[in-house]
């Protein structure tokens, strides 16, 4: 969208304004898609010469900040790009089951609630439980902007504690350096499992198959509807896919799946296969349930 020779700032936050040595990544969409990057100069100033067509988001990394990005609408070209990056906080906390016993190798990701769905480049925004349960990743506080930590197990229904951009935390009320430090996850249900197969009627196993699992919880959800600087409910977690909570797998070789750490709700496992209808098959999901989906689709 640029000819070369046009340079574009990219600030970042030591002090607002001072300049910041990052990386440019470029999204490149249909027909040849793919990542592109650039480093800025040391005064994060760049150049870059782009093709005006296929390109839809161009990214801003530097370490110890946020991403930012700038997507291009239809075909309309780039405006000139400056980029204010937020410097990342430390989150830190544990995640325990409903016992209070540690829970490791559970994955942990922030979710910002005010934010579309973007381009994430940012290595720390997601980490693993280590033997004790405890977990640390950086994400960026500043002004009225709300995010969760979810806590996304292989087995349980998934958690989430609710942090407002001011640094507020669900379980505690606790503001502050403590609040950030001392972020507590608890994963009480032992989730739901389905498992099946997909075959074809002459009993052919089908691979690479998706399949989908969507389950509308019944429980309320709490805390996703706070308003920014409201301390939310104590002892409250947010459920982290909104109304629906959907999980994906394809299968193997054999033409089998599994899909486990479902919320007790109404349950419905969809096959699809390119060139058939879908195949649903339904279920009433209850805590540590087990449930056996297979799917046949014709020759």
């Amino acid at each position: 969208p640029h000819a070369a020779g046009q340079r574009h700032g990219l600030r970042g936050k030591r002090r607002r304004g001072d300049p910041l040595a990052a990386r440019i990544s470029i999204l490149k969409g249909p027909p040849a898609a793919g990542i592109e990057t650039h480093d800025t100069a040391a005064d994060g100033t760049f150049s870059i010469t782009m093709s005006s067509s296929g390109v839809q988001v161009v990214s801003a990394l530097a370490d110890g900040y946020a991403s930012r990005e700038i997507r291009r609408s239809g075909g309309a070209a780039f405006p000139p790009l400056h980029f204010t990056l937020p410097a990342l906080r430390r989150i830190q906390g544990r995640v325990r089951d409903g016992s209070g016993n540690a829970l490791p190798g559970v994955n942990v990701q922030v979710r910002y609630l005010d934010a579309p769905r973007r381009l994430i480049l940012d290595d720390d925004w997601r980490a693993e439980t280590d033997s004790d349960g405890a977990f640390t990743l950086f994400a960026a506080v500043s002004g009225g902007g709300r995010f969760v930590v979810d806590a996304l197990p292989d087995d349980r229904v998934p958690a989430s504690s609710a942090v407002l951009g001011l640094g507020s935390v669900a379980h505690t009320g606790a503001v502050g350096d403590d609040a950030l430090s001392n972020i507590l996850i608890s994963l009480q249900a032992l989730g739901s499992r389905v498992t099946g197969r997909v075959t074809s009627t002459s009993g052919k196993a089908l691979a690479n198959t998706l399949v989908r699992a969507v389950v509308k919880v019944q429980t309320p959800r709490v805390n996703e509807g706070i308003a920014p600087g409201t301390v939310p409910t104590p002892g409250g977690a947010a459920r982290p896919f909104k109304n629906e909570f959907r999980k994906y797998a394809k299968t193997d070789g054999g033409g089998g799946y599994s899909m486990a750490g479902l919320p007790p709700g109404s349950l419905a496992v969809a096959a699809a296969k390119p060139g058939d209808r879908a195949q649903v098959r339904r279920f009433a999901s209850v805590e540590g349930g087990a449930f056996t989906a297979d799917f046949v689709f014709p020759d």
